[in-house]
């Protein structure tokens, strides 16, 4: 008997705990379903989930860790998106991509076009004087002289893509130069004479366009881990070109299109939507290796190795 009363007393017991523990809040659950629907809609990896399995361990993660905003970073993690990202209202938002100054020690021959191409400006006016900028290095340095162009991409960090492709167009030539994909579907890159398409859509016009006096002249491109985002966009653009060749040392790694989204708390979700790839379809998930690998200090050497070499 008692026995009988031991067990009915850790039964009821067990039973009190389930019953004093709280469920989901409503107004926690239809948050956490806006992040899970963006989740699903949106993410690069979006084919590659089990989203009832995906959405039952997120809210079972809910369930037990009443934090809400850690139960996305836990999301996040499932989705195994290094570039995707979460910040809470409270996160300060320090903007580091800024544009660094172009300093380079060495050289450059006459006969060798040089542009540095650093991170582009955020600020509509400020965009279109840079863009004027590299523009007129490019006239003020083309002659039939010129036996071919470094490209410097390092130090660009961040900015928008199309005003870059727009800038150095003359030198990436016609065509289409790369794509968006998410391993699903692709959107081309295509330049037209300073006009930039993503798929159909004009994206940039650059009405005075300067043509090069060489056809696709040799370009030696150089990148280092400053390289970063759009600044490996455009590394990725030269990539299978005809008549280039990369020096330096890999990008960043951040070789992806990501899109931003303000939650209902002031939380910031930020999701890869596509990542890079080039002309031949070939992706860059985790950054872009140069063709010739080199030290700082002889990177603008080797590159001008290279192209004093070219016919």
């Amino acid at each position: 008997m008692k026995s009988l009363f031991t067990i009915l007393l850790v039964v009821t017991v067990l039973s009190g705990c389930r019953k004093a523990e709280q469920p989901i809040a409503p107004e926690t659950k239809t948050y956490l379903k806006e992040v899970l629907t963006l989740l699903e809609t949106k993410s690069v990896n979006r084919h590659k989930i089990n989203w009832p399995q995906f959405k039952a361990d997120v809210l079972s993660h809910a369930d037990s860790n009443k934090d809400t905003h850690a139960t996305i970073v836990y999301a996040l993690q499932l989705l195994q998106d290094p570039n995707s990202s979460f910040n809470t209202p409270k996160t300060d938002d320090f903007d580091n991509d800024t544009a660094q100054p172009s300093t380079i020690t060495e050289t450059i021959p006459k006969n060798i076009g040089y542009l540095h191409l650093t991170g582009f400006p955020k600020d509509e006016d400020e965009i279109e004087m840079y863009r004027q900028h590299l523009i007129q290095q490019i006239t003020a340095q083309d002659n039939r002289n010129v036996k071919g162009w470094i490209v410097d991409l390092r130090g660009n960090i961040t900015g928008p893509l199309s005003p870059m492709l727009a800038s150095i167009a003359p030198v990436l030539g016609n065509g289409t130069v790369g794509y968006f994909t998410d391993g699903n579907s692709s959107e081309p890159w295509i330049i037209e004479n300073g006009k930039v398409q993503y798929g159909t859509t004009i994206i940039e016009d650059i009405y005075q366009f300067h043509q090069l006096k060489r056809n696709t002249p040799p370009v030696a491109v150089i990148t280092d881990n400053t390289t970063r985002n759009s600044g490996e966009a455009i590394a990725v653009a030269f990539k299978s070109r005809p008549n280039t060749r990369s020096f330096g040392a890999s990008t960043y790694g951040h070789t992806s299109t990501n899109e931003t989204y303000t939650l209902s708390d002031g939380a910031t979700l930020t999701i890869t939507v596509a990542f890079f790839a080039d002309r031949n379809q070939k992706e860059y998930r985790n950054g872009v290796t140069p063709d010739q690998e080199s030290l700082p200090n002889q990177t603008i050497k080797a590159a001008l190795t290279w192209l004093q070499k070219q016919k």
